[in-house]
């Protein structure tokens, strides 16, 4: 007859990790420790690429990467058919006004490509005829500093077709939002007019611009390159512009590429593995004796097996919840606070963000919970495997112990280090691995860190000294380059 022993294991398991509390509160603390680094390190990591992403598309006012003016209706039909091309919007400028350029735009433009660059947006994109949506900066301009979405307002039009000329016309507000465009490099903010408004203009054939959203893995050169070989131009002066994406850009500005984010992740993760398994190892050498009285009594490997994860479940759980806990509260309490003032100063705030990624909790706590696993089986695996007599008797085998004892008398203080170092081998190289991949994660972080920096930007974009020349390669042997850099002028300088 079977005996169900189930009772008995779940018994001993209690009594042993009550006994040995210190250990198994050790335990804990690292699967907890693990848990909320992978899962802090992560969302960071992941909140700054984000938070470079809506910077990169608030400063552009687009978060499109390339255009095309002067584009046709063909174009913008065959553009929306090439697979590398996520969306495209259609753009028409006709004229300025309140310091903005007044600008008509379809829904896909409106709702995929610009909604997204901009912050408290009110109201809605207007849809008849009088209707108007203008940024804050232009209602500023006038003094109206708490627009209500109705309100009547008056603008001052300045119409590119000069057969329009200038005038003002009526509007009702539909709808304002905050933006933050870097007017030097990107032009005016827009004002918003409905496609009614602009249809009653006789103002002639106006140019459309295409804005096109490519595949996030493609660089600006790459999509050109591959746009004019699809597209036909309708002459030779017209011109794609593309730019990297945000998310290239950002990837490239945390870490200089998705390669490197690769190789630091599995460093990361191979970091936190190393630490599990170290204090694993070293608590199970030193109960491999208890173990070994276990199975003088009779007790099989199965059941020692079950007496082991017992103990784990309890370990694995309350680690995985208090990391769990410690790394939410990070995560939704100071890494918004922390993003925003560090990278969106003047660009809004993070508070839209989603910092909290259950996937990445998930993930941090399964990754953690199977190297337990993991290392508790190699553990146990070897105790099984020992004699009830072995195992009663077991002592780590220390490594180059003979050549110790004809050195008696012989050795000096730094040798009796290196050989105590050296007694196990196995823990000293683990032990090794653990601490070096803690110094590359820490190089890794003082490199984001500083390139991170916002003052290298500043710095790349603003040197102190710029020496230029307009001369072309064809005029550069008409000049003689002592009368443009004089010998007492190098001199100063070096």
């Amino acid at each position: 007859m079977k005996n169900n022993n189930k009772k008995v294991i779940v018994h001993l398991a209690k009594k042993q990790y009550d006994a040995e509390k210190k250990r198994c509160l050790i335990l804990t603390g690292a699967v907890a420790f693990a848990v909320m680094t992978l899962f802090c390190v992560f969302s960071f990591a992941s909140g700054k690429i984000e938070t470079d992403m809506l910077r990169e598309a608030r400063e552009r006012g687009v978060v499109s990467n390339t255009s095309l003016e002067r584009a046709t209706e063909g174009q913008y039909e065959q553009i929306k058919k090439l697979p590398y091309i996520k969306d495209v919007g259609r753009c028409v400028r006709f004229g300025d006004t309140l310091g903005t350029r007044c600008t008509v735009i379809d829904g896909t433009a409106w709702e995929q490509i610009k909604k997204p660059a901009f912050t408290d947006i009110h109201g809605n994109y207007p849809q008849e005829k009088t209707e108007v949506m203008l940024p804050m900066r232009a209602l500023k301009a006038v003094g109206i500093t708490d627009p209500q979405v109705g309100m009547e307002l008056s603008l001052p039009i300045s119409f590119f077709n000069e057969k329009n000329g200038e005038g003002d016309y009526d509007f009702v507000l539909s709808g304002y939002y905050t933006e933050y465009i870097a007017t030097a490099f990107y032009g005016l903010p827009d004002t918003y007019f409905s496609q009614a408004f602009l249809d009653s203009l006789d103002d002639g054939q106006l140019d459309l611009t295409l804005y096109m959203r490519q595949n996030d893995r493609i660089d600006g050169r790459t999509v050109e390159n591959d746009l004019y070989q699809d597209i036909e131009m309708r002459d030779v002066s017209q011109q794609f512009l593309g730019f990297d994406t945000a998310e290239n850009v950002a990837f490239f500005t945390l870490a200089g590429g998705f390669d490197t984010v690769l190789i630091l992740a599995f460093v990361i993760l191979a970091s936190a593995g190393l630490l599990i398994y170290n204090v694993l190892h070293i608590s199970f050498d030193r109960n491999i004796r208890e173990y070994g009285l276990l199975k003088t009594i009779g007790t099989t490997g199965k059941q020692l097996w079950g007496i082991v994860f017992c103990q784990l479940r309890t370990i694995v759980f309350w680690g995985s919840l208090v990391g769990a806990l410690a790394g939410v509260l990070i995560a939704v309490m100071v890494m918004p606070l922390l993003l925003s003032k560090m990278y969106l100063y003047r660009f809004g705030s993070a508070a839209g963000m989603i910092t909290f990624r259950p996937l990445l909790l998930a993930v941090s706590v399964l990754f953690s919970a199977i190297v337990t696993w993991v290392s508790s089986a190699l553990a146990i695996r070897r105790t099984v495997k020992l004699t009830p007599i072995e195992a009663v008797t077991y002592r780590e085998k220390a490594a180059g112990s003979t050549h110790r004892k004809s050195m008696a008398g012989k050795v000096s203080l730094p040798q009796m280090a290196w050989l105590n170092i050296m007694r196990f081998k196995k823990r000293f190289f683990i032990s090794a691995a653990c601490l070096s991949m803690g110094l590359i994660v820490s190089l890794g972080v003082v490199m984001i860190s500083r390139g991170s920096d916002t003052r290298n930007e500043i710095e790349y974009d603003h040197p102190d000294v710029r020496v230029t020349t307009k001369i072309s390669a064809d005029m550069y042997e008409e000049f003689n380059p002592h009368l443009l850099f004089p010998d007492t002028l190098r001199d100063h300088i070096q």
